[in-house]
């Protein structure tokens, strides 16, 4: 009996000793400190996505599907009701044509969702789900499926997380949207898209007999260095005298002092090393199957140092001048000749020169000898002398290009010799060949070319003249017998097909109209004569684009008083946000942003964005065109901020509302005004009216103009203006009450207004 009893005791101690401890567990559960959490299975798929799939890229880049996003309760409860919003990271956007997937165990649990088990995402940056019953008979597993992302930059990103905002989920700490705080619902990371091409650094120049080291990157489209390209065989050529001496990153034969290596890339470069004992300009060229391998560059091995002051330089020997290599006197017919045009002299000019070597089929050779010219800061000269060394039998024309967007409205002048017009010059009469130097000179122009008596009611363009020259064996040609053209890339100039070709006649002092032909953004024409040219614009072209611009506050340059012209004057260099924007030119509004031009970037706006946008809008150019491209590419001062897709919808909101696109400077501000919170200038009756009815859909009574709120709700209604700050919260449940007055998801411009309107406006029922 004792022994029972001793039993009986001992398990009843066990006992107290177990509802103890639950007692105490209780008590701690109740106060907090111990708590269930649920557990996530996060999305992956998403933290190594190339940058091909980018939205900026070339043809914009497609969608990837995540794996689900699944939480599961570990008990009742604790997903909260409310709005649940999953938010990805910056530079990612959602597939809003692709519905996500939802999977509940709806029956077991007891949860109850507003949602359809299939919807599309509500906003590109982000989708939401509503709980309006808490699990209650079971714990709830929530499934997120399908849903599809591409990142939207053009640079390699780190792994941000997709986070979760709005109600309470236990154990789930919301973020801010930054990607780094609050708890991971999935990591999504960008990396260099595919092997693109091979990029040459620009190498240091350097003394005769020192090695230079040159890096070669194999690259993707956005110009990123592709670390995993281990595999990229690359014929590296050098000209002249000079030598690969070494390769110190990447795999070659192992016995290198040739002048042409086949190196294989090692974690996406080439690292090589180059000398030369003869003091030159050595020419760099890259070779590959199948990647772009445009890319050249080339190293200057000056002469070392002499003691001697080195004065004797007559006689034809080569004097080294800024890179140039002249030869004065000589007479020779393929010998170098000094500079056709004189170049400006002074202590404070400062030159920059490049040289380029290239051939064509028929053996003719061609040195470029580039070179910009500044009196201290200000950009006086660009230029080119090419020296071109007729083949025996000449086939190919030669086409000389100079880049002048830096200093002319014209992005660049092009100088075309045919092959009849090359042979008749550059061809003895006995056919040996001679030496033929072309020479394009970029500038301002003379005093006597911009007065009223030359131009003859005429627009200079920019005041700047472009001087063409042709030399063989030491004469300047003034006459061709066979015509060559000239033409002027005119794409960032508005209106171009309303312009000409002029020609300078030095013994009247006057511009002859040479007229042109123009076609794809390129004006032509042929000339016989050579000397300084210009683009000009007559009375009769100004007049039809003052037609087509009937009300501008500023056409091209002519500024506008009362619809009349008062004469030329040059377009001011500080322009306004929305004379950036209608002048339509993508390197001055990345400028202004701050931002690299990318033309992938462009490419990408175009195809997804602007080619619906324009569709139905009439008399459009291509100008027109290009500034949409822009603005929805690169943004703007104020509108920088935006995301591609947002700066579309501010498009969309105008042409809504005005039945067109912008085209005049004061459309563009009008369109920064709906980009930055501020009402428009230009109104529109009807678009007007049909806020008010809308408003009276939403707020089931008339809008009272009075009032700053239904003022406020009529102006985005009307005209789409979005909030100086966004707030997300807000939206969803705009979003909410969109639905449930049209009985339908948000998905045009004018009904996005709506549900921006309902978020900000501050109008009540």
């Amino acid at each position: 009996m004792h022994k029972i009893s001793r039993v009986f005791n001992k398990k009843t101690s066990i006992l107290l000793l177990l509802i103890s401890l639950l007692s105490v567990s209780g008590i701690l559960a109740g106060n907090g400190y111990v708590s269930a959490a649920v557990n996530i299975v996060t999305a992956s798929g998403g933290d190594n996505v190339s940058l091909d799939n980018s939205a900026s890229a070339q043809g914009g880049g497609s969608f990837i599907t995540l794996n689900p996003i699944t939480i599961n309760e570990s008990t009742i409860g604790e997903i909260k009701a409310g709005s649940h919003n999953f938010i990805l990271p910056s530079q990612w956007e959602l597939d809003q044509n692709s519905p996500i997937a939802i999977t509940l165990n709806w029956e077991q649990s007891g949860m109850g969702i507003t949602n359809d088990y299939t919807f599309y995402p509500q906003s590109p940056y982000f989708f939401f789900v509503t709980i309006d019953i808490e699990s209650n008979q079971a714990p709830a597993s929530l499934t997120f499926s399908n849903i599809k992302i591409r990142p939207t930059g053009s640079a390699p990103t780190n792994a941000f997380k997709i986070i979760h905002s709005g109600s309470d989920i236990v154990g789930v700490t919301n973020g801010t949207g930054d990607g780094v705080t609050g708890t991971s619902f999935g990591l999504l990371k960008t990396v260099a898209g595919s092997a693109k091409k091979i990029v040459i650094s620009n190498p240091a120049d350097a003394t005769v007999g020192n090695a230079v080291s040159v890096t070669l990157e194999v690259q993707d489209q956005f110009g990123n260095k592709v670390a995993s390209a281990n595999d990229q065989a690359v014929t590296v050529t050098v000209d002249g005298d000079a030598k690969i001496s070494s390769v110190t990153t990447g795999a070659g034969d192992g016995t290198y002092n040739s002048n042409s290596e086949v190196i294989t890339s090692n974690g996406g470069q080439i690292v090589l090393t180059i000398t030369d004992a003869t003091a030159q300009t050595v020419n760099i060229i890259t070779n590959h199957a199948t990647l772009d391998h445009s890319s050249t560059q080339n190293v200057v091995f000056a002469a070392a140092a002499s003691n001697n002051n080195n004065t004797n330089n007559g006689g034809g020997s080569p004097v080294v001048s800024g890179g140039i290599t002249i030869t004065s006197g000589g007479g020779g017919s393929n010998e170098a000749v000094g500079l056709i045009y004189p170049q400006p002299t002074g202590d404070n000019i400062i030159t920059v020169n490049k040289k380029i070597i290239s051939s064509s089929s028929d053996g003719t050779k061609i040195e470029n000898d580039f070179m910009t010219i500044r009196d201290n800061v200000e950009l006086i000269q660009v230029r080119v002398q090419s020296g071109i060394s007729p083949a025996a039998t000449i086939k190919d024309g030669q086409i000389i290009t100079l880049y002048t967007a830096d200093i002319s409205e014209a992005k660049n002048i092009s100088l075309y010799l045919p092959s009849d017009c090359l042979g008749n010059i550059g061809l003895s009469s006995s056919g040996y060949p001679n030496k033929v130097i072309a020479s394009i000179v970029a500038q301002k122009a003379a005093a006597e070319q911009i007065s009223e008596e030359a131009r003859d009611g005429m627009y200079l363009f920019g005041f700047k003249r472009f001087t063409v020259g042709l030399n063989v064996k030491n004469n300047n040609l003034l006459t061709l017998e066979k015509p060559t053209q000239i033409s002027f890339d005119m794409s960032g100039i508005k209106y171009p097909e309303e312009s000409s070709i002029a020609w300078f006649d030095p013994t009247v002092k006057k511009w002859v109209n040479l007229g042109g032909v123009f076609k794809d953004n390129i004006l032509s024409a042929n000339i016989t004569k050579l000397g300084d040219f210009g683009i000009i614009r007559t009375l009769e072209q100004r007049r039809r684009i003052e037609s087509l611009s009937a009300g501008q506050a500023e056409i091209l340059g002519i500024k506008v008083d009362n619809g009349q012209p008062s004469g030329q004057e040059e377009v001011s260099q500080k322009l306004t946000e929305a004379e950036i924007l209608a002048k339509g030119d993508a390197k001055t509004l990345a400028a202004s942003v701050f931002a690299k031009r990318v033309i992938a970037k462009e490419n990408a706006a175009y195809n997804q964005y602007v080619k619906n946008l324009v569709k139905g809008v009439k008399n459009l150019t291509n100008l027109n065109i290009y500034a949409y491209t822009n603005f929805i590419a690169y943004g703007s001062e104020s509108a920088f901020k935006l995301g591609a897709g947002e700066r579309v919808g501010v498009l969309n909101s105008y042409k809504a509302a005005f039945g067109k696109l912008p085209v005049t400077v004061r459309d563009w501000q009008d369109i920064i005004n709906i980009a930055t919170g501020h009402w428009t200038s230009e109104r529109n009756t009807i678009a007007e009216n049909k806020a008010k009815i809308t408003f009276r859909a939403v707020y089931r009574r008339e809008a009272d103009l009075t009032n700053k709120y239904d003022e406020a709700a009529i102006n985005i209604l009307a005209y789409g203006i979005l909030p100086s700050e966004r707030n997300l919260a807000s939206e969803q449940a705009a979003i909410r009450t969109f639905k449930a007055v049209f009985k339908k998801n948000p998905l045009t411009a004018t009904e996005w207004n709506t549900v921006r309107a309902i978020a900000y406006s501050g109008a009540k029922r």
